[in-house]
């Protein structure tokens, strides 16, 4: 999660501590860069836009692997519209499930502090499983798609043993 200006300051002001349990209202937001080697990176990150505000209760925290202290049973919510940058290609897992992964592009408009319009482009993974991959089997490049699902991370090694990981959305919805 990225807050800038005068909402990480309210962010910070609030006092809130690792393990706190908070909703967080904003946008996803992809952005790509060269490492000096020349590979190619990319991430997606949510852009604070909303309120940030404290879960009210009390919350079931645990500690990870790692030392650091986590929310247990936390949730991951994101809707978005945009339209489809390709066909979608259905395949099957060798236990028989449908899976389609939905490369979508969602386009921000907004205006700059010289208030010129800009506009960004979003781009954003999403996998369907089963019957909704099997029922979004055919959509095209173009398609405007409405998605609600989770923000998950995904890793794995490449080809020369290095770590990877992506953010990208779980569809519910």
């Amino acid at each position: 999660v990225q807050a800038l200006g005068k909402v990480a300051e309210a962010i910070v002001a609030c006092g809130y501590e690792q393990g706190t349990a908070i909703m967080v209202e904003g946008q996803l937001d992809y952005s790509t860069w060269s490492t000096p080697e020349g590979d190619k990176r990319s991430m997606l990150r949510t852009k604070v836009t909303g309120s940030v505000r404290q879960i009210a209760g009390e919350a079931n925290l645990v500690t990870d692997g790692g030392g650091n202290v986590r929310l247990a049973g936390g949730m991951s919510q994101v809707e978005f519209t945009g339209n489809l940058s390709a066909d979608v290609e259905v395949r099957y897992t060798p236990a028989g499930d449908a899976v389609a992964d939905l490369r979508m592009a969602i386009n921000e408009r907004y205006r700059d502090r010289q208030n010129q319009p800009q506009e960004k482009t979003h781009w954003v993974t999403v996998t369907v499983w089963r019957e909704q991959a099997e029922a979004v089997a055919n959509l095209k490049k173009g398609d405007a798609v409405f998605v609600q699902g989770a923000l998950i991370d995904e890793s794995w090694s490449d080809r020369d043993g290095n770590k990877r990981r992506q953010k990208k959305v779980e569809a519910s919805r």
